[in-house]
């Protein structure tokens, strides 16, 4: 006698693999396909009936061989009486036996094999086994590939069903800012001819003059970032009429000046690598001092709490796009936070010292500027924001 295969049948896929494996041993045997089908579908059948009943089956495969001919011997062990599969076992039209015992019971099944002279030694068996192994593992293998096509036909509708979702949430959005923007640019519009008038009614000599100014120059500024939320809303109109030739050196070193203040008294150590002989680029200056002024303070608001505090600001020329880098040494941020930031109001700072828009707004007068902003970050290791613009004058090999 030569044991071929033990297995333990527990559910559903086990039986299927068995079902599978079975059929290939059964081709193997020179069986003809009709009947090796038949029989490895009726015996499976069977396994199947005894699994609705009963737990714990246990099958047993192997080859009798004998002087004269040689069988195919299965033996099937489970709890359970032998009225379990008595309707079946009519339709298997083979010889089967029942040995009862200890609660256990086995049906035993012998299949002939007509041509006794595959049987001849343990070389012809170890050949089968490797067989079976080879076609189990194909079609395995055909089913991992097919339960792949299946998650990734499933990813690619919930990434599409995400992003219709988005693009709804920045629908609404843009309503909602526009109409904010348009009620508060009336007011602020209001309050710039105020200014201006009392700038017209007073000496240039006199010490309320200065302060009449800077009213004018921060309301202006104002006026600008209502401007901005009609832009990032994308219900102003896509056309670059107010774009002029813009040097990004210039916006840093304003950024810088507007700051000074706050990184002395923050202690923290300034880098700027900045050429003196960037190219233009084409764009809307306030726009993009809010980007990098926006930018610059977040970093600064994530080093509050650590010990080494540095800054730099790097900007470089690569053929025909200029890549301005913002790193900080601060907190950094761990993989789910990063995912969220370009969120409309998605903050990690406390109620009331941010409203979530800053990050969406950049990301859209970036993208405005036929540019691109991507954020590198490690928790506790600190943030690297990589800003793309597309320059005027292109770099020659």
């Amino acid at each position: 006698m030569i044991e071929l295969a033990k297995m333990s049948l527990d559910n559903q896929e086990d039986i299927v693999e068995f079902r599978n494996k079975l059929l290939a041993l059964l081709m193997a045997l020179q069986f003809n396909d009709m009947k090796g089908v038949n029989i490895a579908t009726k015996i499976s059948d069977l396994i199947h009936h005894l699994s609705l009943e009963t737990h714990n089956i246990r099958i047993n495969i192997y080859i009798q061989n004998k002087s004269i001919s040689a069988e195919l011997q299965m033996s099937i062990i489970f709890y359970g009486s032998e009225s379990l599969v008595k309707n079946y076992l009519m339709s298997v039209r083979h010889e089967i036996n029942y040995q009862p015992k200890n609660g256990e019971t086995t049906i035993q099944i012998n299949l002939p094999i007509l041509d006794n002279k595959l049987i001849t030694d343990n070389n012809y068996i170890i050949y089968l086994r490797e067989k079976i192994i080879v076609q189990t593992k194909r079609e395995l293998l055909r089913q991992v590939e097919h339960k792949n096509q299946e998650l990734n036909s499933l990813l690619n509708d919930l990434k599409k069903s995400s992003g219709l979702i988005q693009s709804e949430k920045m629908r609404a959005l843009g309503v909602l800012t526009a109409g904010v923007a348009h009620e508060l640019n009336n007011p602020m519009m209001g309050i710039l001819n105020f200014i201006q008038y009392c700038l017209k009614k007073t000496d240039a000599n006199d010490k309320r003059f200065e302060p009449l100014k800077d009213a004018e120059h921060e309301t202006k500024r104002c006026i600008d970032i209502v401007t901005n939320l009609l832009t990032f809303s994308h219900l102003e109109k896509e056309g670059e009429e107010d774009f002029k030739p813009v040097n990004v050196a210039t916006i840093i070193k304003r950024v810088s000046k507007i700051l000074t203040y706050r990184l002395r008294n923050e202690d923290v150590t300034l880098i700027e690598e900045v050429p003196e002989n960037l190219p233009l680029i084409m764009g809307h200056e306030n726009r993009l001092q809010q980007v990098i002024l926006n930018l610059v303070t977040n970093a600064l608001d994530a080093m509050k709490k650590t010990e080494t505090k540095v800054l730099r600001l790097q900007v470089s020329c690569k053929m025909d796009n200029l890549k301005l880098l913002i790193e900080d040494s601060g907190e950094g941020m761990d993989e789910d936070t990063k995912k969220q930031i370009f969120d409309p109001f998605f903050t990690t700072k406390p109620a009331g010292s941010g409203t979530g828009l800053g990050l969406s707004v950049c990301d859209s007068i970036i993208k405005e500027h036929h540019g691109n902003i991507i954020c590198h970050s490690e928790k506790n290791k600190g943030t690297i924001f990589y800003i793309t613009l597309p320059s005027l004058v292109k770099e020659t090999a």
